[in-house]
């Protein structure tokens, strides 16, 4: 009861590299600002957060807190308990909201793409217009044989 739930030789390197790991994932985000969506950066950019607060918590409650030390080995799983429970949150957060830009990005290819059959019909019709189509044999409707012109 008295010693913690995971060696600190195990969780220390571990989180240590997590952190390195999302605290990169968030400069790389913000470096590339062209790139990403404003919305879906300022989503992961706060997950990221959270998730640079909770690593070395969780570190905290498996190594180093213990059990008989009953307050603050509640306090720190409750604490990454909720802090776990916000990081799905946003998640699906940043589910919805992606599912919205493609919808949105969706609508506007459909624009784009009516706006370039309109400009093509105008363009044909146009063409069409300074050049009449060609007369070619076989084109003409066959007439009854009474009808056509006796050459004898």
């Amino acid at each position: 009861m008295g010693t913690p739930v995971l060696p600190i030789w195990l969780t220390a390197p571990l989180g240590a590299a997590l952190m390195l790991l999302v605290a990169g994932h968030v400069i790389a985000m913000h470096r590339g600002r062209d790139v990403m969506q404003p919305s879906r950066r300022r989503i992961r950019t706060t997950n990221g957060v959270v998730a640079l607060l909770l690593t070395p918590l969780l570190v905290y409650a498996f190594s180093i807190v213990t059990p008989a030390q009953q307050r603050p080995f509640i306090f720190a799983w409750l604490t990454s308990m909720a802090l776990l429970g916000i990081t799905l949150l946003l998640a699906a957060i940043d589910m919805f909201n992606n599912a919205r830009l493609g919808n949105e990005a969706r609508v506007k290819m459909r624009e784009e793409l009516e706006e370039l059959k309109a400009r093509t019909r105008a363009l044909l019709d146009e063409q069409t217009a300074h050049n009449p189509p060609l007369k070619l044999t076989g084109d003409e409707p066959e007439r009854p044989h009474d009808q056509r012109e006796d050459r004898s």
